[in-house]
């Protein structure tokens, strides 16, 4: 499964305004937070991250009404994202060390239906193996222009380039490039006695620089007991040219908020190649606070 992550929350903005000290008690401008992830693949390759994350809102966020992790999502302020970690590549016997930036912007507005995001990710990491130093490089750049068709629903295209490759000895031996063109739909739905369903779909073109081309189509659900806890699944098909691609991606997630501003989430998602050997397992955590 196609794995950018433009699908982190994305910003363009204006300039940005500070809270005053009287602040409503019932929202929040900052989010301060921790990730991890771990991706083990069947053919002796691992990837482990663990980051640190902050946003900022140019206007407080309301938590008052609807699901707490929505809040950002049904207020529609425009926000800054910022993160920063290491990355661990892991091949055979042998770890690779490095460091992971995401930076992204979000423009959107009560005011206007439209919204528009940029991000940009970037992993690097070098290590001197048997006397041949081994660089592994990663670079994605998004864009994000999205729709309110009403105050609890979007619709999204999606764009984003991202270049992959590994350096033996100052030598390139893997490289590849890949667009990847998407549309994408949102809608948090208000069901009876406090409880919420938000349905997320998706469908994407990917096309890499050895004229391989892939579609996958996504469909995922979190359904939420009342507004801080909720449960979600998703599954994802990829068909196409590139056979290492190919294959069904089933997900899972737990997110709950232990009290109005601090959140603690679990996700899993298990990738099944079509080609033999290529399965992918993936474990996330993140703890996220308020202010």
């Amino acid at each position: 499964m196609n794995k950018n992550k433009f699908l982190l929350p994305l910003c363009l903005s204006v300039a940005f305004t500070y809270p005053s000290f009287s602040q409503a008690q019932d929202s929040y401008q900052y989010v301060a937070g921790a990730g991890y992830a771990n991706t083990d693949y069947d053919f002796d390759f691992e990837i482990t991250t663990l980051l640190g994350v902050f946003q900022m809102y140019t206007a407080p966020v309301s938590y008052t009404e609807g699901p707490r992790a929505e809040a950002a999502f049904l207020n529609r302020q425009p926000t800054l994202l910022l993160s920063y970690g290491t990355v661990d590549f892991e091949i055979a016997t042998e770890s690779i060390d490095g460091t992971d930036l995401i930076a992204g912007f979000e423009y959107a507005n009560q005011n206007t239906p439209f919204t528009f995001g940029v991000l940009y990710n970037q992993a690097e990491a070098d290590e001197t193996i048997l006397g041949t130093e081994v660089e592994v490089t990663q670079d994605v750049l998004g864009f994000q222009m999205g729709y309110y068709l009403t105050g609890r629903s979007r619709i999204s295209v999606e764009y984003s380039q991202e270049e992959n490759e590994i350096l033996v000895g100052g030598s390139s031996f893997v490289q590849l490039e890949q667009d990847t063109y998407g549309v994408s739909y949102k809608n948090v739905n208000y069901l009876e006695n406090n409880r919420f369903l938000n349905i997320n779909v998706g469908a994407a073109y990917i096309d890499n620089d050895i004229d391989e081309q892939n579609t996958e189509f996504v469909v995922a659900a979190d359904y939420y007991f009342d507004r801080a806890i909720r449960v979600g699944a998703g599954i994802g098909i990829n068909s196409g040219d590139n056979i290492f691609e190919e294959g069904t991606t089933i997900s899972v997630n737990i997110n709950a908020f232990l009290s109005p501003l601090a959140s603690i989430g679990f996700n899993f998602e298990q990738f099944s190649a079509d080609e033999p050997d290529n399965d992918e397992q993936t474990i996330g955590m993140n703890f996220a606070i308020r202010f």
